[in-house]
């Protein structure tokens, strides 16, 4: 469970405090929330005692709702309903995509693999970008999946959340960083300095810490333990 839901719980404590007068323990266990998270597994399973098997990427209840094929990686189309099904239709004007088999979401669902080849004839024309805008410009879920290079070069990643920073290190000279994932309102969490160099804070600690004399920093220096 990630922070922002936890917040969420610890709100909802909070707020049945100032209701009834009684506190809250929020205990939340990470296997837990790793369970509640397999969503749709839990269902088949309790419901119709089969066993999910690997199925990749695809959504097993909905499709196209699977990792489609690009000129240059990968890109997701989330089909969540015939109606984007039917906006998927008019943007890739593919006859086949008519057939009575794709109908329905269940149509879709059984006959997936055959789908997925359809729909990855046109994908694979196109690169990430711009399958990605025109199914949003449609209406359509659509995201890359990326890999580091897309995502150090993302503007909202790298740019309005600035999540890769340049810092001067002592002995490399400029290097880039992985930034502050927590953001407050009016003060600003930053990477204020790299790793330190070894030994770098050795006469703080020695001095300010543990008391010790200039004279004994010296010697331990000129003995070698420093």
């Amino acid at each position: 469970m990630n922070s922002k839901c936890f917040f969420i719980w610890l709100i909802a404590a909070y707020v049945n405090r100032l209701k009834t007068g009684v506190g809250e323990k929020v205990d939340i266990a990470l296997v837990d929330s790793m369970v509640s998270s397999l969503e749709i597994i839990n269902i088949i399973y309790l419901n119709t005692g089969r066993i999910p098997t690997r199925i990749g990427n695809r959504y097993e209840a909905i499709y196209p709702y699977d990792s489609f094929q690009a000129r240059d990686g990968y890109v997701i189309i989330a089909c969540g309903n015939d109606k984007l099904y039917g906006l998927l239709k008019n943007v890739l004007q593919i006859s086949a995509l008519e057939d009575e088999k794709f109908k329905s979401n269940l149509d879709r669902v059984a006959h997936h693999a055959e789908l997925k080849e359809i729909i990855e004839c046109w994908t694979r024309d196109l690169d990430i970008d711009t399958i990605v805008s025109m199914l949003l410009d449609a209406g359509i879920p659509s995201a890359p999946i990326n890999t580091i290079d897309r995502v150090t070069q993302d503007p909202h990643i790298a740019g309005a959340r600035e999540m890769f920073v340049d810092i001067e290190h002592p002995v490399a000279g400029k290097i880039t960083m992985t930034g502050n994932q927590v953001k407050f309102t009016h003060n600003k969490a930053t990477i204020r300095m790299p790793a330190p160099t070894l030994g770098q804070h050795n006469y703080e600690v020695l001095k300010e810490r543990l008391n010790y004399s200039d004279e004994k920093i010296e010697q331990l220096i000129r003995s070698g333990i420093l």
